[in-house]
């Protein structure tokens, strides 16, 4: 320990991808492959050894491999021999490979997300609903035959769109756990934007009219990007069913695109009540799901949001937002103009 010279055998070169020659056999050296963010604190948990508050040194971290890439390795060592004043000389320790073991850690620890996030879902999104249909059905039921046919039918219609939003809800969340067991099949191919805008436009144009919302695409000639026609449809309808949600009454929604050299993106623009964008941004990013949408009395735990993720995350693509609160949002994702690369 006060040379720094170490003994490292064989086993531990080949085990990041050296031969025993090519490794330093100096302290600093293997520092020097430690990953940044576990440096911090390997160094404290070395140095709490070396002041005899911890009786080993125990630690896991990552180590950098001769192809650049770093590996989980689970870091164990002992001071074995002091000096006449109490100072440290000699360490042994060893390094065992746990990459596969954290890989499968760290999906574990996706799985269990997934599964509340499935929970959450199922306790919020799809009970409210269902209440609606249990309360009203029961309602009319019980009460057939004394209330008038428009009471009636007006509460047979809050059962259909009910049923409706669960129906909607259940597709959502078939669709994303297909996405999550990799078993949704990814056929790219050729993607006419122009239809597809119109197709979606036409759908929607109903639910639009009755908020007195101006739904209008922008696309006069034909634009073509390449993706699975599907999942892409799916992520615009998820984008223009939002936009509607979030747009008071008298507003406007806009599709457009912007075109650069090698891809198109595709914009979904809405002149509504607005997100936080770096709430909305998180919740786009890998790994920070766990956030629920509350933007004042609309309630949604973001399923469609993270579908539309998903999906662009299959295409090798980038989804964003731009957005100030009461003043609109533009949700932004690319596609590229060429077939896609395998």
């Amino acid at each position: 320990l006060k040379t720094g010279k170490v003994y490292r055998s064989k086993e531990w070169a080949n085990m990041l991808g050296y031969t025993k020659e090519e490794i330093d056999q100096y302290s600093d050296a293997w520092k020097a492959l430690i990953h940044p963010d576990d440096l911090p604190r390997v160094e404290e948990e070395a140095e709490n050894h070396e002041s005899r508050h911890k009786n080993t040194f125990h630690v896991e971290h990552r180590l950098r491999t001769k192809q650049g890439n770093y590996k989980w390795i689970l870091n164990w060592g002992k001071i074995i021999e002091y000096d006449k004043d109490g100072k440290p000389l000699r360490a042994i320790g060893t390094h065992l490979d746990i990459d596969e073991r954290k890989k499968t850690e760290e999906k574990l620890a996706e799985l269990n997300a997934t599964k509340d996030r499935l929970f959450s879902i199922i306790g919020h999104d799809l009970k409210n609903p269902l209440s609606d249909i249990l309360g009203f059905s029961k309602l009319v039921s019980e009460n057939f035959n004394s209330y008038p046919p428009d009471k009636s039918l007006r509460f047979i219609n809050l059962i259909n769109q009910s049923a409706t939003t669960m129906n909607e809800l259940l597709e959502k969340l078939l669709k994303w756990s297909r996405l999550q067991r990799e078993e949704a099949h990814f056929n790219p191919g050729k993607i006419n934007l122009t239809q597809l805008f119109e197709n979606q436009t036409n759908q929607f144009q109903a639910q639009a009219d009755k908020k007195d919302i101006k739904l209008t695409d922008n696309l006069n000639e034909t634009n073509y990007v390449y993706g699975d026609p599907n999942m892409i449809e799916t992520v615009v309808r998820n984008l223009i069913s939002n936009a509607i949600k979030y747009t008071n009454s008298g507003g406007e929604i806009l599709i457009y695109t912007q075109n650069a050299l090698e891809k198109t993106t595709v914009c979904v623009a809405d002149s509504g009540i607005g997100v936080d964008q770096d709430k909305m941004n998180k919740l786009l990013q890998k790994n920070k799901r766990k956030i629920a949408l509350d933007t004042k009395d609309k309630k949604s735990t973001g399923l469609g949001l993270i579908l539309c993720k998903e999906i662009i995350d299959v295409h090798g693509e980038n989804i964003w937002v731009e957005s100030k609160p009461e003043k609109g949002s533009i949700f932004k994702f690319t596609l590229p103009k060429t077939r896609l690369q395998n």
